[in-house]
């Protein structure tokens, strides 16, 4: 049977809240040790199946925890060096990306001045009713009616496909 608490709320909100507090200074403070010590276990976890099995083969208990922790070593070493060389190699690259975000923004807001920035998108075929709905719905104003523009689906196809050149730039 569980005893009962007379402690009242706000007291026990406040340890809980207290409790809360330190365990989280202390993690944060204690991260230059939990953060290797939480690999380390990790590690031992994923190479305790291997060294069990060379164990079995009764190959010698220090050479069956070498020989795993060795060949994990040289992967993530080799995992290392190539992240390293794509990252140099996407530091390179940075100065065309920007050239070339600058060129396709340029684009963009050259075709948007072009249209005065007032544009009605089409989607799809049988959506022209709308847009009579839409001329039916706004005032006789002439100026209105020329600062709107009808663009069919083909030039929003062609507006995505220079943003997502975009893309192509990176992905090359």
């Amino acid at each position: 049977m569980v005893p009962n608490d007379t402690r009242p709320f706000y007291q026990k909100l406040s340890f809980n809240l207290l409790s809360i507090g330190l365990i989280s200074v202390g993690l944060f403070y204690g991260r230059g040790i939990i953060l290797p010590l939480l690999f380390s276990i990790l590690l031992a976890t994923l190479l305790l199946p291997s060294i069990t099995f060379l164990t079995q083969k009764k190959i010698p208990r220090v050479l069956s925890i070498l020989l795993p922790l060795i060949l994990s070593i040289i992967v993530g070493a080799t995992v290392l060096y190539f992240l390293s060389a794509q990252i140099i190699n996407f530091t390179d690259d940075i100065p065309a990306i920007k050239q070339r975000v600058d060129e396709v923004g340029t684009s963009i807001q050259k075709w948007v001045s072009e249209t005065n920035g007032s544009v009605l998108v089409i989607t799809g075929p049988g959506e022209e009713a709308l847009v009579d709905e839409f001329y039916k719905a706004i005032p006789q104003d002439a100026e209105l009616r020329k600062s709107i523009q009808v663009m069919p689906a083909a030039n929003v196809r062609t507006l995505a496909a220079r943003i997502s050149q975009l893309d192509v730039l990176v992905g090359n």
